[in-house]
């Protein structure tokens, strides 16, 4: 029986229920291992990974996946770390482009950190990979590895070190609205003036596919609320509505408490009013919806549906001392 990338997925095999073995060559046993790593987890694909080391013993593939599945599935374990750092280094040896593996080992650290905050193990800190993926800068000065090294220093907090980084991605071919967006939010960190980060994320949204991604979307929100903090609230609208359509509508209750207070600000009502009714449909137990849509009603001189609004608010929240003070300021207003 001859066994392909694609066996793991033959309905055949897997009737039988006996263990199929690594695909001969290593091209194909590593499209197997990239196929089959999201539907295997623990012991199984454990136990895959030593026989892909034990086959091939010469691939780094096999020892950065076992280290990167050892730290990142228990990182409470300090006697994971020492296998995995023996792993990365068994890597290093037998790669033909070491800088690879230096730049897998550096980023396998600095998952490490963000998920454990608080980290100064010996060899597992950020300094450590700095320090590692310097070695691979050294080999090749690639803008993926000055990313990774952008991150890292973004982590430790050294946002200027950061900004320059990314920055120098920015001027490659390959920059991109990611690139631009980390040099955005570094310069943020730096307390940059508004009209500063905007340039930046102009840049980054002018990168953008035709059709964006989730995480692509989110580059709109942020620079709305650049705008907004700017008083520039059409604008804001403006990208808030993109965010809106590359969502393909599928946002939430904040979206549209953001969203309506930008329309309120642009002098746009009846937008916001929408937009705090749908909020409080996908989230009636926020008392502050309710605040902010009879607050629209009252500007609007529509009082009865004020009064009504804010005494919904108060029986949400009994003890919400603004919801009172307009519900008497609507009550001035009905004589």
């Amino acid at each position: 029986q001859s066994i392909s990338a694609l066996a793991f997925n033959d309905l055949s095999l897997k009737k039988i229920g006996i263990k199929k073995a690594l695909p001969d060559t290593e091209e194909e046993a590593l499209v197997f291992l990239f196929m089959i790593s999201s539907q295997i987890k623990g012991e199984e694909y454990f136990s895959l990974l030593n026989d892909f080391i034990a086959k091939f013993p010469k691939h780094p593939e096999g020892y950065i996946r076992r280290a990167n599945y050892s730290v990142l599935q228990n990182i409470e374990n300090e006697d994971n770390l020492k296998k995995a750092k023996e792993d990365m280094q068994q890597a290093i040896n037998v790669s033909e482009d070491k800088e690879e593996s230096y730049y897998s080992y550096a980023k396998l650290i600095y998952n490490y950190n963000v998920l454990k905050a608080e980290n100064n193990t010996e060899g597992w800190t950020l300094s450590d990979a700095i320090n590692i993926i310097d070695k691979a800068i050294s080999i090749n000065r690639l803008p993926i590895y000055l990313q990774l090294k952008g991150d890292i220093y973004f982590a430790e907090a050294k946002y200027q070190e950061a900004f320059d980084l990314y920055q120098e991605i920015n001027k490659t071919d390959m920059a991109s609205s990611a690139t631009f967006f980390s040099a955005a939010k570094a310069k943020e960190m730096l307390n940059a003036k508004p009209e500063e980060i905007i340039v930046l994320l102009d840049s980054c949204i002018s990168h953008l596919p035709e059709r964006v991604t989730e995480t692509e979307a989110a580059y709109y929100l942020e620079r709305a609320h650049v705008y907004s903090s700017m008083n520039e609230h059409r604008k804001a609208l403006l990208d808030y509505d993109s965010f809106y359509e590359a969502m393909s509508g599928n946002v939430n209750d904040v979206f549209y408490y953001l969203r309506g207070q930008t329309a309120r600000d642009s002098r746009l009502y009846q937008k916001a009013l929408n937009d705090f009714t749908e909020a409080i449909m996908a989230n009636p137990k926020e008392v502050v919806y309710h605040i902010e849509l009879g607050a629209t009603n009252l500007r609007l001189g529509r009082n009865d549906e004020a009064e009504k609004n804010f005494k919904d608010a108060i029986e949400i929240a009994s003890v919400y001392g603004e919801a009172y003070r307009l519900l008497g300021v609507t009550q001035i207003q009905q004589k």
